[in-house]
């Protein structure tokens, strides 16, 4: 129970921090016709790593999801080292950015949904 207590205190600190770097720092590179939201944050019960789902609304068709997920990663120490001046971590984790396609997923399945109540209306 203390462990526990424990990792969602120490793990609501580090996504706080996460959020605020992302989006005060990251935003404005990645620019203003872009939009970058972090829609969850994972960390592991051992602290070995934090994933951060993010999705992308991208208004400027050029610019590639995948680029902006390798340009996050390369960012990673820069994110640790501004968590480890927030908290004192023994361990340091791994981040690992994926792209949160469940909005994609969910359009596809509402599609289908719709569509088959279309045919049982015609039959």
């Amino acid at each position: 129970m203390k462990n526990n207590i424990k990792y969602n205190k120490i793990s609501t600190v580090i996504k706080k921090k996460i959020i605020q770097i992302i989006i005060k720092k990251y935003n404005p590179i990645i620019g203003k016709k872009n939009i970058l939201n972090i829609n969850h944050i994972k960390i592991t019960k051992n602290f070995s790593y934090i994933y951060i789902y993010i999705i992308f609304i991208n208004k400027n068709k050029n610019i590639i999801i995948d680029n902006i997920i390798n340009f996050l990663q390369k960012s990673e120490k820069y994110i640790l080292y501004k968590i480890k001046k927030k908290i004192n971590i023994k361990l340091i984790p791994k981040i690992l950015f994926k792209y949160d396609n469940f909005n994609t997923k969910k359009n596809k399945i509402l599609k289908k949904i719709n569509l088959a109540k279309k045919i049982s209306n015609l039959s």
